[in-house]
C-alpha cells in the first residue's frame, strides 16, 4: 500500500469556515425554501421495490476481501483547521443551504466525476443487478485508481447529490431543467440496494445510501485525513458516529423531514464500513500493528 502525505496550506480562511459551520448548524433547524426534487423522485418511485442490502456481517466479510485484493493508495494533503471545519459543515448540511462553494473545499470532486461514477453504477447494475455497498465501493475505487480518500469523497458527493440534489453550489452543473435532474436521480436510485423494507415507510434507498457514505467518509476523514490534535479528531469522529441518532432524536423533532425516512440502519452500515477501512489502512501503514 502506498501513502503520500502532505500538509494543507495554513493560509485558509478560518473565519469563513466558522461562518459556514454556523450557517450549516442553523439551517438544520430552520431550513430555507428549496426545490424538493427528492420528494418528487420518491413519489415517482412509489411501488418500485428495491432489493435489500445484505447483512452487515456479510458486507464486512466482502469488504475485507475486497480491500485485501486491491493495491490501496491513500494520497493527498492532511486537512488543516479551516478545511476540517468546512468538511464538517458540508457533511452535516447541504451546500445549497450552507453557502459552501466549490472554491471552499478542494477535496470535493467535481460534478463530471460523480456523473461518470453514476454511469459506472448504471452499467454494472445492468449486468449484476442492484449494487450492494461493497460493489459501490469497488466501482468508486476503480474510478479513483484505488485511492481510498478519493473513492469515499466520490461516493459521498455522488450519493448525496443524486439523492437530494441540494449540493449544486459545490457540485457545479448545467442540468437546468427539473425533468433532467429528476431523470438523473431516478437513474441513480434504480442502481441501489435498499436498507429497509417498504412497510416501514418510504424505502428511500438513495437517501439511505447518502447517509451510509456520509458516515463512512466522516469516520475515515477524522481518523486519516485530519491534521491536528488526535484527541480532538477522535472526539469529532465519535460525534459524527452518533450523528444520525442526534438528527432523528433532536433535529427532526423540531424540523420535520420532507421525506419521512429513518436512516439509522444505513448509518450503522456506514459507521462499520468507515471503521473497517480505517483499520485496514492502519494495519497496512504500521506493518500489522494498529496505532
Amino acid at each position: 500500500m502506498e501513502r503520500s502525505i502532505e500538509y494543507a496550506p495554513a493560509a485558509k480562511n478560518t473565519a469563513r469556515a466558522l461562518r459556514c459551520f454556523g450557517k450549516s448548524a442553523f439551517t438544520l433547524f430552520h431550513t430555507p425554501s428549496h426545490e424538493t426534487l427528492h420528494v418528487d423522485s420518491e413519489r415517482l418511485s412509489c411501488g418500485n421495490y428495491q432489493p435489500m442490502m445484505p447483512s452487515i456481517q456479510e458486507m464486512m466479510e466482502e469488504l475485507n476481501t475486497l480491500l485485501l485484493q486491491r493495491e490501496i493508495v491513500s494520497s493527498g494533503e492532511l486537512l488543516g483547521k479551516a478545511d476540517r471545519i468546512m468538511l464538517s459543515s458540508v457533511l452535516m448540511q447541504f451546500s445549497d443551504h450552507s453557502g459552501i462553494t466549490s472554491n471552499d473545499l478542494e477535496v470535493v470532486p467535481d460534478f463530471s466525476s460523480i456523473a461518470q461514477l453514476k454511469d459506472m453504477f448504471v452499467a454494472r447494475s445492468a449486468k449484476d443487478g442492484c449494487l450492494n455497498a461493497v460493489q459501490q465501493f469497488d466501482e468508486a475505487l476503480r474510478f479513483a485508481g484505488d485511492d481510498i480518500r478519493r473513492a469515499l469523497m466520490l461516493l459521498w458527493a455522488a450519493s448525496r447529490q443524486y439523492a437530494r440534489w441540494l449540493d449544486s453550489s459545490i457540485l457545479l452543473n448545467e442540468l437546468t431543467t427539473k425533468n433532467d435532474r429528476l431523470h438523473e436521480m431516478q437513474e441513480w436510485r434504480c442502481t441501489l440496494r435498499a436498507y429497509k423494507t417498504i412497510d416501514r415507510g418510504p424505502q428511500d434507498p438513495a437517501g439511505d445510501t447518502y447517509y451510509m457514505w456520509t458516515h463512512a467518509l466522516a469516520h475515515y476523514a477524522w481518523y486519516e485525513m485530519a491534521a491536528g490534535n488526535s484527541l480532538f479528531n477522535n472526539a469529532a469522529a465519535k460525534i459524527f458516529w452518533h450523528g444520525t441518532e442526534m438528527m432523528h432524536g433532536i433535529v427532526h423533532r423540531l424540523n420535520r423531514q420532507s421525506v419521512d425516512s429513518d436512516h439509522r440502519i444505513a448509518a450503522c452500515y456506514g459507521n462499520y464500513f468507515g471503521e473497517a477501512i480505517v483499520a485496514h489502512v492502519r494495519l497496512e501503514y504500521k506493518g500489522g500493528f494498529l496505532r
